[in-house]
């Protein structure tokens, strides 16, 4: 278990680094790719109409949409979990014991004189 530990401890920050360039910020990614279909499109009315810039106009836009799709996805992972949390908090409160019955079965049990 020890080895592990001092593996999984290691690899920590390789992690970290790998996400930080591979991944990246979403939300920066998202700005970065508005400016640049922005500009593209300020360019496109400033000077015209033209294959180069519609060209250019087209692939910020895929940016654009891809890194929306990117962060839609990050978020809808992380939804994801904060439910399955909530749903596992929610077991082990009070009104959750309710619900499911166990709280019932520990009070029947203890008016018939058992002890847990």
């Amino acid at each position: 278990m020890h080895v592990l530990h001092y593996k999984m401890k290691s690899l920590k920050p390789k992690l970290q680094v790998w996400n930080k360039t591979v991944v990246g910020n979403f939300h920066n990614r998202v700005h970065l790719a508005q400016q640049q279909l922005s500009e593209a499109q300020l360019a496109t009315d400033q000077l015209g109409y033209s294959m180069d810039r519609s060209q250019l106009e087209l692939d910020c836009l895929t940016r654009y949409s891809q890194a929306l799709n990117l962060l839609n996805s990050f978020w809808q992972e992380k939804s994801k979990n904060i439910s399955f949390w909530r749903e596992i908090g929610t077991q082990h409160t009070f009104i959750g014991k309710l619900k499911s019955g166990r709280l019932r079965d520990i009070s029947a049990s203890s008016r018939m004189g058992r002890r847990f």
